[in-house]
């Protein structure tokens, strides 16, 4: 699997010069409703248009417990696509492969699916509700979630957006984040 992560990151970097690419940057502030402990989370995402309509997408993120300093690294590919349009509204669904390390831990693949609705409010504002499902490939692993997600973005420019999400998890490490991303696209 790490290879896997590897080479996709590699492919997707070299993938940059294309025209419809981005990179996100994101920020999050997490509240855990199992232990009252608040992590800090960084996250690097790169997307490129990978044919047929299809989205690829490569991401890490990077979580600090504020509380017991451990740390956890996801690493993520993913694929999405728009299912349809309608005036305002889109769906989209996305699937994603991932590994996820915690300090000290064997590391954990897992599986996720995510499907979402947009609304684009103005030419500059998009509303985004959404529902993801995770858990882990092997069984008895615990690290499944199901997670409400809230977001708006807001186009700054044609190449610049900034967004606003909310994320409720229950399961495995329930918790709420709310997150703060910029998106250069190029």
């Amino acid at each position: 699997m790490k290879k896997i992560i590897l080479a996709s990151i590699l492919a997707t970097m070299a993938g940059l010069a294309s025209a419809q690419t981005s990179v996100t940057l994101g920020a999050s502030a997490v509240e855990s409703d199992v232990n009252g402990q608040n992590t800090n989370r960084t996250s690097i995402t790169v997307r490129t248009g990978v044919g047929y309509g299809l989205v690829g997408d490569v991401g890490v993120i990077n979580s600090q417990n504020s509380t017991t300093n451990s740390t956890s690294v996801r690493q993520e590919l993913g694929l999405s696509g728009t299912v349809f349009t309608a005036g305002a509204f889109s769906a989209t669904v996305r699937g994603g492969l991932g590994l996820k390390t915690v300090s000290g831990k064997d590391a954990t693949s897992y599986y996720s699916v995510e499907p979402g609705v947009n609304y684009r409010v103005t030419d500059a504002l998009t509303a985004r509700v959404a529902y993801r499902f995770r858990d882990a490939v092997s069984s008895g692993v615990a690290d499944r979630s199901d997670t409400t997600r809230l977001g708006l973005s807001y186009a700054l420019t044609k190449n610049d957006t900034i967004g606003l999400g909310y994320d409720i998890v229950k399961k495995d490490g329930a918790e709420t984040a709310t997150t703060f991303s910029y998106t250069r696209s190029f």
